[in-house]
């Protein structure tokens, strides 16, 4: 059930629109993408303004991340540090300290 109250949240907050409104794809997050960049392109935002990004949260995604955040263009950026809802969810350890 947790993963369904993440992909309900998630695609509601990158849409902009309650979840009854994607039905088809309540159980997954592969539509964030499209629909972060269709909310943002409704807003007047064009295209090639807008950044989304998921599973963010290992070693070494700053640096791609930062050459990304720094493209001209970018006016808007969607970011998903799944880290710790994997973690929750049983796919990743977290680290012994």
């Amino acid at each position: 059930m947790g993963s369904d109250v993440t992909s309900v949240s998630r695609q509601a907050l990158f849409s902009g629109k309650p979840p009854f409104l994607f039905p088809g794809s309540i159980g997954a997050t592969d539509k964030e993408p499209a629909l972060w960049q269709q909310f943002w392109v409704d807003a007047g935002v064009p295209g090639p303004a807008v950044f989304f990004r998921k599973s963010l949260g290992q070693p070494g995604d700053l640096r791609s991340l930062d050459e990304a955040l720094s493209h001209p263009q970018l006016r808007v950026a969607g970011l998903v540090v799944d880290k710790v809802d994997k973690m929750n969810h049983g796919m990743e350890m977290a680290p012994r300290v």
